[in-house]
């Protein structure tokens, strides 16, 4: 082949190639199968903190825990009750917790006090405002999270989930995480991993998909999870009876075991 007809092929090979890219970048990602995490930090440049529970025995000064959830952190019939009578026997400690449920609320209220333990208080602000989304939330941080910066909560547990409605659960979650931790360094950060749904009640995935993209976000993150759904998952009982009838949330027996879950990670 003469020198001309080679450059000529390989003109011709370079613009197919040059062409391809072109259309490559320009093709949009079908959203159901785009991850939705936080790429900021790459995976092996950024490892998660190991997670330290603050002190729970040194009763010096009151123990404040901040849960930062929604229907599935409501104070009766769920697991914040269970886990607040657990912190007050574990560490004869009494609980005071504080709590906002309603959507309209500016400030807490003490709703409830458990037991009477000898040594200083564990105080408890739980928000369980129901139906909020994400964003919703995020925008309502200010009255969530009613603490100065010099007055640090020990403990945030951030547990958001059941109101996405999309898979957008990492992309709204991460960037409040990250404020909180620029906002109170000293406070101990963790993000629960909520519970699985029933697949007839998840036909697009977006439950399994947002844990999925809070998991790999959170780790990149250098945030430290409780895997909830995990628990679900790798329980022997049938997933049916963990949780209700709708499929979505726990059940009584299910609220137990994330009560269980929480209590073996922060003891």
């Amino acid at each position: 082949m003469s020198t001309d007809k080679k450059a000529a092929n390989l003109a011709q090979k370079l613009l197919l190639f040059s062409l391809a890219l072109v259309l490559t970048s320009c093709s949009s990602p079908n959203p159901s199968e785009t991850p939705d995490i936080d790429a900021a930090a790459p995976q092996s440049e950024l490892q998660p903190s190991p997670f330290t529970l603050p002190d729970l025995s040194d009763d010096s000064t009151p123990f404040k825990i901040v849960l930062l959830g929604d229907n599935t952190s409501k104070l009766d019939g769920g697991w914040t009750n269970i886990f607040a009578n657990w912190l007050s026997t574990r560490y004869d400690r009494t609980v005071v917790v504080n709590g906002i449920e309603d959507g309209n609320a500016t400030s807490y209220s003490v709703l409830k006090t458990i037991g009477q333990g000898s040594r200083t208080p564990i105080e408890v602000w739980n928000s369980a405002v129901p139906n909020l989304t994400v964003q919703q939330f995020a925008e309502r941080l200010n009255v969530m999270l009613p603490f100065d910066t010099g007055a640090s909560p020990d403990l945030i547990i951030f547990s958001q989930g059941h109101n996405s409605g999309t898979r957008s659960l990492a992309r709204t979650a991460i960037p409040v995480l990250k404020s909180m931790r620029a906002t109170y360094p000293q406070s101990a950060i963790i993000a629960v991993l909520q519970n699985p749904w029933l697949a007839q009640s998840d036909s697009q995935n977006t439950n399994s998909l947002n844990i999925q993209d809070l998991r790999t976000s959170a780790k990149n993150s250098g945030f430290a999870t409780i895997d909830v759904y995990s628990a679900f998952r790798n329980d022997a009982r049938p997933l049916e009876t963990l949780l209700d009838t709708g499929g979505t949330f726990p059940s009584a027996d299910g609220y137990i075991l994330w009560a269980q879950v929480m209590e073996s990670e922060l003891q």
